[in-house]
Formats: C-alpha cells, structure tokens, sequence
C-alpha cells in the first residue's frame, strides 16, 4: 500500500516461482526485477570484519558431488537471454571442499575461460592449467603482455634471499632517446642501458 492504493509487490505462480517486481516470474525460482536506477534491485549486507569467521552473506551450492562440476554467476544482456558473461567456481574435490575459480566472457572467437585461477592460487590467461603463478598462453599474439605507463616503464625482479638485490628491467627514454635499462634498484644503480635508436649500449653509463 503506497497510501493511495494497493499494488502487487510479491508474485507466487503455481510452479512454486517468485515475482517481485515482475508477476510473471522467468524460469528461475526467484525472479528480481526493478526499473529504478538508484536502490538496485538486490543489496545483501552483514557486520563481519573477518573473512575466517562469522556466517556468509551469500551461500551458492551444487549438490552434486561429481568431481569437475560447477556452481556459477550467470550474466546476460536480457531476461531469459544468453549468457554474455559469467563467474564459475568449479569443484574439483568435494571430500576435500577444493576447488577453481574461472571467469567466462562471449567474444567474437566464442564463449570460453578468460582467466582461471586454480586452487593452489596460480593464475591462468589462456589455460586452464597454469604451471607457474601466472601463465599466460595464446595462438598468433607476438606480444602477449603489455605494460603501459606515462613515465618510465618496468618490471621488478626481487629476491628476499640473504644478499639478493631488487634488479628493475624497463623502458625509459634519456631527453628523447628511448632506452632499454638495467637496473639495481637497491643500489638506485643504472647496470646496463640500450640506446634503441643508435643501438649503443652503455655499461654501468647513461
């Protein structure tokens, strides 16, 4: 009752689904919908400060204990429409509690993983069975990573062994020559450098 007159705000058809916001409920057993920007239409919200305790705000299941299977996040561009996207958990050892994590996206190539992130914590793009903690693997891309920034432009390799240093590879452009750069970070000592333009290189000199 909006203080004028009675409108329906909860549908229960005879399968047994619910409406709200809709008084024909899709083919899901609870179907959400609102046309107002500002509130959303599902808020979920709890006090806990520790993600090892207390109860989840939110609990996805499969109960069916074969290995491989998946509990999922499904995303689409309309109501009853096909997935665009998605968010999977894949259970790969139910007496364990184990399991996958994978992001699905639907490109021009097809619907597949994009990025997967096994149990241990290795990160794959590409594969689905990352051997190192980041893998990325790809067909025909000659550069499959880039690294973009405004200044100069690298990547860290620190080792916390006794005695190790952090040594820095990057691109770095000296007035306006672009260069390829060894570096000593601990030490903020220039190692190596590559004029790319007049392909000179200087050791332990700009």
């Amino acid at each position: 009752n909006s203080g004028q007159s009675l409108a329906q705000r909860v549908v229960i058809n005879k399968d047994g689904k619910v409406g709200i916001g809709t008084i024909a409920p899709g083919s899901v057993q609870l179907d959400v919908r609102s046309t107002t920007v500002s509130g959303g239409s599902f808020d979920v919200q709890d006090s806990y400060t520790s993600i090892t305790s207390g109860a989840s705000s939110l609990w996805l299941s499969n109960s069916n204990q074969t290995a491989g299977n998946y509990i999922r996040i499904n995303f689409a561009d309309a109501v009853g429409g096909s997935s665009t996207a998605l968010i999977a958990a894949k259970c790969t050892n139910h007496a364990s509690n184990y399991g996958d994590l994978q992001f699905w996206t639907r490109g021009s190539s097809g619907y597949g993983i994009r990025l997967h992130i096994d149990q241990e914590g290795s990160v794959g793009i590409g594969t689905t069975a990352p051997a190192v903690k980041l893998h990325v693997k790809t067909t025909g891309e000659t550069n499959p990573i880039r690294i973009e920034s405004d200044a100069n432009c690298g990547i860290s390799l620190d080792t916390t062994q006794a005695n190790g240093d952090e040594l820095v590879i990057r691109n770095i452009v000296n007035g306006t020559t672009p260069m390829f750069q060894w570096r000593n970070q601990d030490t903020s000592t220039n190692l190596m450098q590559l004029d790319a333009i007049n392909v000179r290189l200087g050791i332990g000199t700009v």
